[in-house]
């Protein structure tokens, strides 16, 4: 659908690496604690800092990564054309 292979690949890390470095490492790291009954012995602030990661910096960069993906499949449309039109060496 999207010629725009570098595009392409902007959308597929905006979904993939916000989960990978943010959510997941706290989510995980959280369900240790609390299976290993560890939890209640962790420091307040690094209760802070893995809520930090799951609710505000997870959706912040994953937001902005898919915005940002988008904004240049944008940019990149309205540049070239629609997909698998011929373009003619006098239009460039």
């Amino acid at each position: 659908l999207i010629p725009f292979f570098a595009d392409m690949q902007g959308i597929i890390a905006a979904f993939a690496a916000a989960p990978i470095v943010f959510f997941f490492p706290a989510y995980f790291y959280a369900k240790a604690a609390m299976k290993a009954g560890e939890w209640a012995k962790m420091l307040l602030l690094e209760k802070f800092w893995l809520g930090v990661m799951i609710f505000v910096l997870f959706p912040f960069c994953f937001v902005v990564g898919l915005i940002a993906a988008f904004a240049s499949i944008t940019e990149s449309w309205s540049g070239v054309g629609f997909p698998f039109q011929c373009v003619v060496a006098s239009q460039l």
